[in-house]
């Protein structure tokens, strides 16, 4: 039986940490941590890693927004060090850095081979223990996944608003998830930069209900043939937002198809969490 319990705790900045529940026993629960945009606020960023490191998490994923102003060598080593809380705690690296999943966002999108000479996710994954780490071919170390004890990872290089998901990522996201529910996994989780249900500055949508791109539509039906998708994180919006995703958040262009995420679904992965201006998300109905 799945299971999902939320609880939310105040820090400095808001950030999320998600706990992904199977089994009264809990014999798959574990941690992790999503923060995103922090951009040049790096000691912002090491005081959340000072806090961070004390959940203990397993892993983090991060949304995008690494840097302000394109892929660079000395601002990622900016970012490193901030990650490792070495800015505004002690000046020995925290391991922050090494158990962390980034993918880039419209700040970060200048330097693609930089990026991808710069992170290995292979040899994070192998550290943190996660198994079935792949990248979709021809996007190495930007479009990646993982299993995480009964979870499914999914990063998708998104470098801007959700509606600049390609059609051949769509293609790859549904091909591996087809995978992971055949090695059994319960949950999977995605995420990318921009929000699929904005909420913020970053849309032009003012209501519950607003027209979706037909990329974005896309990526939705393909999801409604997954169960298994539990919840999407997000940076980009600068604000602490959870979408409860139900029947009316429907494409007004598709109504009569399955197009929100609660579709068949019979339950969520649950999370407690911190929290980091920037970080959004979506989870199937309960």
């Amino acid at each position: 039986t799945k299971s999902m319990k939320v609880s939310a705790r105040m820090f400095v900045l808001l950030w999320f940490t998600f706990v992904v529940l199977l089994n009264v026993n809990l014999a798959h629960a574990f941690r992790f941590v999503s923060w995103a945009d922090t951009k040049s606020a790096r000691a912002d960023l090491s005081e959340l890693s000072d806090q961070a490191v004390l959940l203990n998490p397993d892993f983090t994923i991060y949304p995008g927004a690494l840097e302000s102003s394109g892929f660079t060598l000395s601002g990622m080593n900016a970012w490193k060090e901030a990650m490792d809380g070495q800015l505004t705690g002690a000046t020995a690296p925290n391991g922050m850095f090494d158990i962390t999943f980034p993918v880039r966002g419209n700040h970060d999108d200048s330097n693609t081979v930089g990026w991808q000479d710069y992170f290995e996710f292979q040899a994070t994954a192998n550290f943190v223990g996660a198994t079935n780490y792949t990248n979709m071919p021809g996007e190495e170390d930007l479009t990646y996944s993982f299993d995480y004890e009964n979870a499914h990872f999914i990063g998708v290089d998104v470098t801007g608003s959700a509606s600049a998901i390609t059609s051949a990522q769509v293609a790859w996201i549904d091909d591996d998830l087809a995978s992971a529910e055949s090695r059994g996994m319960t949950h999977a989780v995605i995420y990318f930069h921009g929000p699929i249900y904005c909420v913020d500055g970053h849309c032009s949508c003012s209501k519950r209900v607003c027209s979706i791109s037909s990329s974005v539509e896309n990526l939705i039906e393909v999801l409604n043939q997954h169960l298994i998708v539990s919840a999407t994180f997000h940076g980009q919006e600068h604000t602490y937002a959870h979408t409860y995703i139900d029947e009316t958040r429907s494409s007004p262009r598709r109504s009569a198809t399955p197009s929100s995420l609660s579709r068949g679904a019979s339950a969520g992965a649950g999370g407690r969490g911190i929290g980091s201006p920037g970080v959004s998300g979506s989870a199937r109905a309960v």
